[in-house]
């Protein structure tokens, strides 16, 4: 029965090892423990089974010189197998933390583990966001009517110019429905990323202590994690996105087909504010307030510089240089140029909005490009801070050198 074990580990009274190894060594052992043979007693170690002996001097403590001498032979034996084997790596300078490589394997089983967390615990939250982006949808409707959505804001240069002191009713109004169509772009817009904005950052920077303890006990990668999270946490953003702009959109009826390119700009814009939120959620270290005022901060600042409240090109040169940061500023203009350019004005028309903001219609496809741009960005700088995290560097050698000198103060 003995032998049907894999390993035997022993130990002496106070929990002192005294052996460790195969079943079928503990003789060997025995044997090179010279005080065995003169500890024996009447009856002679060939006549006697070796786990007998063992166990015999299990009851001992560490003040029998036999014990001494096993556990001295124990430990040898020990350090050398570990020494042997594949998952020890020697370092002159100190221990090698426990850092375990970038693996699909390890993406997937963490993608099933994530999608049952999902399912288990996550999924209130989720919808709770997902419910009130969908209610600060309609209220949006409510409060802005759908006919603001007509106004093209198109200027003829030979006969508007000229009627300035004697508008019609008509102008009037469609100046009104400009300036409130200005608005509700904001808000439509602007809002819904800060709310995401908010919610990922929360989610993140709740999941990152978990991730911390498992990734330090070797269980996966920063980099398997993060693509998994990555992965989850943008495939509901398209459909969440669908469902928001069939609530919002007041333009198809007078501009066919804007609700795809609308889609398409807005998950990208929501794309790239999730790895923002993973960044200000690892700047944050765990403190809420800190969070909060971190998100509350990068809405105010890229409000801004987001080509809506002031033009950007009459700003300095510093801030003109920080909009290209700014993930609102990018959205907010590809979408004025999905409802008022594109030859939506005759060619000797002039639009108003555009005009003073300096946008030109080829000017989309920057935006499309700088949101790119930036979703690459703030996704290497997350998880450049990720890694800088879970795999702190540390000096080894000088952590030995302090380990040493404390020993040495203990030994005194």
């Amino acid at each position: 029965m003995l032998y049907s074990f894999d390993q035997i580990y022993v130990l002496a009274r106070g929990g002192i090892c005294i052996y460790s190894g195969l079943p079928g060594l503990i003789e060997n052992h025995l044997d090179d423990c010279c005080l065995i043979e003169a500890d024996s007693g009447t009856t002679p170690p060939s006549q006697q089974y070796p786990i007998e002996t063992l166990i015999r001097y299990s009851s001992s403590d560490i003040s029998s010189p036999a014990v001494q001498q096993l556990t001295e032979l124990a430990n040898k034996a020990i350090l050398a197998e570990e020494l042997k084997s594949d998952f020890v790596q020697i370092a002159s300078d100190g221990l090698l933390p426990n850092r375990p490589r970038f693996s699909f394997v390890s993406a997937v089983i963490l993608a099933r583990r994530y999608f049952a967390y999902v399912i288990g615990h996550l999924w209130p939250l989720l919808l709770i966001f997902v419910v009130v982006n969908l209610i600060y949808g309609h209220q949006l409707t409510i409060f802005f009517p759908a006919h603001i959505a007509k106004a093209k804001g198109c200027v003829n240069l030979d006969d508007d110019l000229g009627s300035t002191c004697s508008r019609s009713a008509e102008q009037i109004l469609s100046e009104f429905e400009l300036i409130e169509n200005y608005k509700y772009n904001y808000f439509m817009l602007s809002a819904f990323l800060f709310l995401l904005l908010l919610q990922s950052s929360l989610i993140f920077g709740k999941e990152f202590v978990f991730f911390l303890n498992e990734h330090r006990n070797g269980w996966y990668s920063s980099g398997s994690y993060y693509l998994m999270k990555s992965i989850f946490e943008s495939l509901p953003v398209p459909f969440l996105i669908m469902a928001y702009m069939a609530i919002v959109d007041i333009y198809s009826a007078v501009l066919p087909g804007i609700y795809w390119p609308m889609v398409a700009v807005l998950t990208l814009g929501a794309l790239s504010t999730q790895g923002l939120a993973h960044v200000f959620s690892l700047l944050a270290d765990g403190s809420i307030t800190r969070l909060t005022v971190l998100t509350i901060f990068a809405f105010i600042f890229f409000s801004h510089i987001s080509n809506f409240f002031i033009p950007l090109s009459g700003l300095h040169y510093v801030y003109q240089f920080a909009g290209n940061f700014s993930i609102a500023r990018f959205v907010f203009e590809a979408a004025l140029l999905l409802q008022y350019g594109f030859k939506r004005c005759d060619e000797k028309q002039l639009q108003l909005i555009l005009y003073s903001l300096s946008i030109e219609t080829n000017h989309f496809y920057h935006c499309i490009l700088m949101l790119i741009f930036n979703f690459l960005l703030y996704r290497l700088i997350a998880i450049y801070l990720l890694i800088r995290k879970a795999n702190p560097l540390q000096n080894r050698k000088a952590r030995i050198q302090r380990i040493e000198k404390y020993q040495h103060l203990i030994t005194q």
